[in-house]
């Protein structure tokens, strides 16, 4: 059985995969197993600390629910001339809700952040989410005055949403669906 459940994600200069219960037991267990199962060095600073405090969340979550794979984290895999690193984590925090909704989220370890690939990753998740009908937007959020992270979804179509007053210090994000007459330009 292999141990990723659901396709990758190939962009440009990356390969997204969705971390699956099989290879977060790896990850777990020994980042030296990880690593053969995703063809990728492991840096010893994973995970990005920024996922740390939601570690276990997630893990309950993948976990839990084995056949949605891919509606939470996936592995960013930096593809290089002699050995693929894995640089980051990204993806959803649930399934789609009632309303459609997804969110969307992403942690770059340090030295790899700047560079675009942040961009290039949720780029790619939006297309993944919004090639499930039951999808019709995505919502992200950033701590208020993070100017990269806000840079980044702006520039993936996302637009500002007003401050939440409960939540002033949080900066809220949505994408929509896009129409279909903009997609067949």
């Amino acid at each position: 059985m292999s141990a990723i459940a659901a396709p990758t994600i190939q962009t440009l200069r990356m390969r997204l995969i969705p971390v699956s219960p099989r290879l977060l037991e790896a990850e777990n267990l020994s980042f030296k197993k990880l690593s053969r199962l995703l063809n990728a060095e492991i840096p010893e600073r994973w995970p990005p600390a920024s996922l740390l405090p939601m570690k276990n969340w997630f893990q309950e979550r993948i976990t839990g629910h084995p056949h949605k794979t891919g509606w939470f984290l996936w592995y960013g895999i930096l593809e290089r001339i002699q050995t693929d690193i894995l640089v980051m984590s990204c993806g959803f925090m649930d399934p789609p809700d009632v309303q459609g909704g997804v969110e969307l989220g992403y942690a770059l370890l340090q030295p790899w952040q700047g560079k675009g690939l942040a961009s290039e990753a949720a780029q790619a998740l939006l297309a993944w989410a919004f090639s499930h009908p039951e999808v019709t937007h995505v919502r992200a959020h950033t701590a208020r005055g993070n100017l990269a992270s806000s840079r980044i979804l702006e520039k993936c179509g996302f637009i500002r949403l007003e401050t939440d007053p409960t939540k002033p210090a949080i900066d809220r994000f949505i994408c929509y669906r896009p129409s279909s007459e903009s997609m067949d330009i």
